[in-house]
């Protein structure tokens, strides 16, 4: 009887504990390229974990190529056990390892990591890494960025501290699988990792995207003559923020989604009525103008127009209807053909009262009415 009890409470206490959790078709890429010691520390650690891994990434470093594709085409190598080289960029490789390779069995995730270098703040609107899961995520699979930070005094000596969290980070992005709901990923979910041992990661925050960026505002000139961007540390003790909690030695969660738009800001209500109200008047409205019987009386009368030929003058209207049908076809027909032009309609739709009534064109509408810019 003990045994059927200690049976029941470790299979309630499986799901918590992560070995309960379906093993997933995973599309794993990145930026730095598929031969890339943080691609290939995620790998193990996902077939480790029982995920069925298939590695569609660039063939070479693609560093800072956001979401762009190649439009010229792109080269794919296959090599054994599922992998592909894509020679191209990240969205290159999220595109053809779903629209081709993956295409008859598509993945559950797409995990796009693990990049060497922290994407935080204004930098993921250039980041590889976060671009190919944006891309993943508006084709309709979820994706999660994975990225460890580095440190700007360890260039030198190739960031160990780095290397030496990429395992750090990918045990966390398998407890982070293991107990996530797929369908509730509604957005990208950027994960990034400090450059620190496991026991040293002070804890996990949520957070926003900070205003900094790891590249400084100018570029120093080399001895080959380039141009080499400066680089920045951003600023310690913000928790509401990525790239400050990053350094503070936190592992930020930031769901993204690629969407660039912002709410409301304090000039939409102007942008409104001055530029988007079709019957705005951007100028101050002229002074009524004189009547238009008034305005003629300066002006030449019009030529004569035209005597027309078997002109038939207006008759009155009849009252008795036709006796037979062709009456009937006949009259509307020769009174078409003879009639004359109907004046008094003409100056009426050109007149200049209902010129008064056409709404004038607002900026917006000039914009894509090309043929409206040369008045």
């Amino acid at each position: 009887m003990r045994l059927v009890r200690y049976l029941i409470t470790l299979l309630l206490l499986l799901p918590s504990l992560g070995w309960a959790e379906q093993n997933l078709r995973i599309l794993l890429t990145n930026d730095d390229g598929y031969q890339s010691p943080g691609l290939q520390t995620l790998r193990t650690a996902l077939i480790n974990a029982g995920h069925d891994v298939f590695v569609v990434a660039p063939a070479t470093q693609q560093s800072g190529a956001s979401a762009s594709v190649t439009g010229s085409g792109v080269e794919v190598t296959a090599y054994p056990n599922q992998v592909w080289a894509v020679h191209g960029r990240p969205a290159d490789a999220v595109r053809v390892g779903l629209g081709n390779i993956m295409y008859n069995d598509p993945p559950d995730l797409v995990v796009s990591g693990a990049n060497f270098g922290q994407n935080t703040g204004r930098d993921v609107n250039i980041s590889g890494t976060v671009g190919a899961a944006v891309t993943a995520f508006h084709l309709g699979v979820p994706a999660i960025a994975v990225s460890v930070e580095i440190k700007l005094d360890e260039l030198d000596r190739g960031f160990p501290s780095t290397v030496g969290a990429f395992k750090g980070a990918a045990s966390l992005l398998v407890r982070l699988i293991n107990n996530m709901q797929l369908q509730d990923m509604t957005a990208v979910l950027n994960v990034n990792y400090p450059a620190r041992l496991p026991l040293d990661v002070r804890g996990v925050r949520w957070s926003s995207l900070s205003s900094h960026s790891i590249f400084a505002n100018r570029y120093n000139i080399n001895a080959e003559g380039k141009y080499v961007p400066e680089f920045q540390a951003p600023h310690r003790n913000a928790r509401a923020q990525d790239a400050e909690s990053l350094v503070d030695g936190f592992v930020t969660l930031t769901f993204l989604d690629g969407d660039m738009s912002v709410t409301t800001r304090r000039g939409q209500k102007y942008m409104d009525k001055h530029l988007l109200d079709r019957a705005y008047e951007p100028v101050a409205k002229p002074a009524k103008k004189v009547e238009a019987p008034v305005a003629k009386e300066d002006t030449p009368s019009p030529p004569p127009k035209p005597s027309v030929l078997n002109e038939r003058k207006p008759v009155e209207p009849v009252i008795q209807l036709p006796e037979t049908r062709a009456e009937i076809r006949e009259e509307p027909v020769s009174t078409r053909q003879n009639a004359p032009p109907p004046v008094e309609q003409v100056e009426e739709e050109t007149g200049e009262p209902a010129e008064a009534k056409k709404k004038p064109d607002s900026w917006l509408r000039r914009m894509f009415n090309p043929g409206s810019w040369g008045n």
